[in-house]
């Protein structure tokens, strides 16, 4: 994903210098399909060029919390671990 189909798609949800909050329903295959069906809609990113360290989340509220650098690393570790969130390292899916 590139940061032209984020912005080109209304994918972007929030930004600021450091993150990115975009909606993964409205960009790529995954906008054909209903968004009950998507698992992981909600993602953020680093605000680089790469779109690296990607977070991905079921919910939207925890994708702020995360983004706005609210959650403490326990809570995030329970959504890493109870299949709430994902994280990859490198560039972005």
């Amino acid at each position: 994903m590139t940061a032209e189909q984020i912005w080109k798609n209304d994918g972007l949800i929030a930004a600021n210098c450091t993150w990115l909050l975009v909606s993964l329903h409205k960009i790529g295959e995954r906008a054909n399909k209903p968004e009950k069906n998507v698992r992981f809609p909600y993602q953020v990113m680093m605000n680089d060029t790469n779109q690296s360290l990607p977070v991905k989340f079921r919910s939207l509220k925890a994708a702020y919390s995360f983004f706005n650098g609210e959650m403490d690393a326990n809570a995030f570790s329970k959504l890493i671990d109870g299949g709430k969130a994902k994280m990859y390292f490198g560039q972005g899916k």
